[in-house]
């Protein structure tokens, strides 16, 4: 039955696989919910509305999806971290909150997600605290909290500020590895890359705090 269950599940993860990718390659705004139905072969052309209400609605979706997908991932190396002694590294503690998006990977092994993600960021209508790495998460809430108490005299305000900037850091520097991967033109081993770029998180994460500076 096209109507069964399974197939209207399948449908849906279609559509939002679809989504993800064109919207990270062009933009959410210059995408269409028409296109998204068409490249996802669906010969009902209200499938999204009726999955989703709307593009906002699918963009959500897409976090959301996203988001239970790496909850695991993010239990299981809080569990870790904890298990080794370094709940108070900060490099372990970033390492909780970015890896598992740097591991989400398409069918053609790009980061789709962190392509989206980037164009999530930059959307007029986009909110940090819903810009999809899980902030609901309680692994992610245990490691936040964890983070922001490393950095003495650091105001929520600046270390959700000093957050967005390291989330604009990771996820444009993967988009520009994948670019970098297909053009043949990749300046440094992926494993290599990816130890430079978190080394660099923590650096800009532990700088002097500009609140206590100024009290």
């Amino acid at each position: 039955m096209s109507n069964s269950p399974n197939v209207a599940a399948s449908n849906r993860e279609r559509i939002l696989d679809t989504a993800e990718r064109l919207f990270g390659q062009h933009g959410i705004d210059s995408v269409s919910l028409r296109q998204i139905g068409e490249d996802a072969g669906q010969k009902n052309k209200t499938a999204i509305q009726y999955h989703f209400g709307s593009k906002e609605g699918l963009a959500k979706a897409i976090i959301q999806r996203r988001s239970k997908m790496m909850e695991p991932r993010i239990d299981q190396m809080y569990a870790a971290a904890g298990t080794q002694g370094r709940l108070d590294d900060m490099r372990a503690l970033i390492e909780i909150l970015f890896l598992p998006v740097w591991e989400v990977t398409d069918s053609h092994g790009d980061h789709s997600y962190a392509a989206f993600l980037l164009q999530y960021m930059h959307h007029p209508e986009f909110k940090p605290e819903s810009s999809g790495f899980g902030w609901d998460i309680h692994g992610h809430v245990l490691t936040w909290n964890r983070l922001k108490a490393l950095v003495p005299g650091l105001g929520e305000d600046e270390a959700f500020a000093r957050l967005y900037v390291l989330n604009g850091m990771f996820v444009s520097s993967m988009v520009r590895l994948d670019s970098e991967r297909k053009s043949g033109k990749t300046l440094l081993p992926r494993e290599t890359f990816l130890n430079m770029l978190l080394d660099m998180m923590v650096a800009a994460f532990a700088a002097g705090s500009a609140e206590g500076a100024a009290s």
